[in-house]
């Protein structure tokens, strides 16, 4: 596959994700599945299969997030509808725990979804997508405080733009470090 592929079905993927949110079904399962394809392709196209490797991961833990999610809601409803005794107090200490397990399973989640952003942004030269796996990641860790959720409404937007603007060619030269990157840089000797 390659880039221009790519950044077709990326496109494709992440509207489909936004118009599944609102109408519901299948749509927005197409989309991710079609964003998995893209970001293979990615991964394919620029030999660099820890883009991928980094992707996959994350879904997996947003799936195991959002399993533990279903967890809570069901927990809430029967803590709604149980009987009031002394067991009341320790479903809620049950939903707390559970809340914070979904909160470190998303958070892992955005982890690796950031690295494999940055993993793209690093291949591709395109900025947008290091902006986009900051926003997601900072927005994952904000999930238990309600100002997350709209960081990663921002990190959705961003990441539209960063699919639509995407390169379809190769870069000439890829960049080496970044901003975040601990290794230190080799100073070319002067004769």
């Amino acid at each position: 596959m390659n880039l221009e592929t790519a950044k077709i079905l990326g496109m494709i993927g992440i509207i489909l994700r936004i118009v599944g949110v609102f109408i519901g079904g299948y749509v927005s399962p197409v989309g991710l599945l079609l964003m998995v394809i893209a970001v293979y392709g990615i991964s394919s196209a620029t030999n660099r299969p820890e883009i991928f490797r980094n992707y996959i991961l994350s879904f997996v833990a947003a799936i195991v997030g959002v399993i533990i999610l279903l967890v809570i809601i069901i927990g809430s409803l029967s803590i709604l509808g149980g009987n009031l005794g002394t067991n009341i107090i320790s479903r809620y200490k049950s939903s707390i725990i559970w809340v914070i397990v979904f909160w470190i399973f998303i958070s892992i989640g955005m982890y690796f979804l950031r690295k494999s952003y940055y993993g793209m942004a690093d291949a591709l030269n395109h900025n947008l997508f290091s902006t986009t796996g900051t926003l997601y990641f900072i927005g994952g860790l904000l999930t238990i405080v309600i100002i997350g959720l709209f960081i990663l409404l921002l990190a959705v937007i961003v990441e539209v733009v960063a699919w639509i603007t995407m390169p379809t060619i190769m870069p000439s030269k890829r960049r080496t470090t970044y901003f975040y990157s601990f290794e230190p840089k080799v100073e070319e000797p002067v004769f």
